[in-house]
């Protein structure tokens, strides 16, 4: 995977942070949500959150706490990295 598609995530996933959380997310509580996906300290989804049929395979679909506020994270198990 190229860096740029790396850093083109990161922003993706910061730019949602603020939009959808209010959150301003560092690059440091990134790689922390990150580092607790794959650690397992995750809540699974609700069906009504994303429906079965519109989940992609290999990809985790969960709740991450992080600073009070609870992430909705699609974690991409084959790239290692959070869409």
């Amino acid at each position: 995977m190229s860096r740029r598609k790396i850093i083109d995530r990161r922003h993706h996933c910061k730019l949602r942070s603020k939009q959808r959380y209010g959150y301003v997310m560092s690059n440091r509580a990134y790689k922390r949500i990150l580092q607790k996906i794959i650690i397992g300290k995750y809540k699974n989804i609700s069906d009504n959150l994303v429906s079965k049929k519109d989940q992609y395979p290999n990809r985790l679909y969960c709740i991450v706490n992080y600073a009070n506020i609870d992430f909705l994270c699609v974690y991409d198990k084959f790239e290692n990295q959070i869409r």
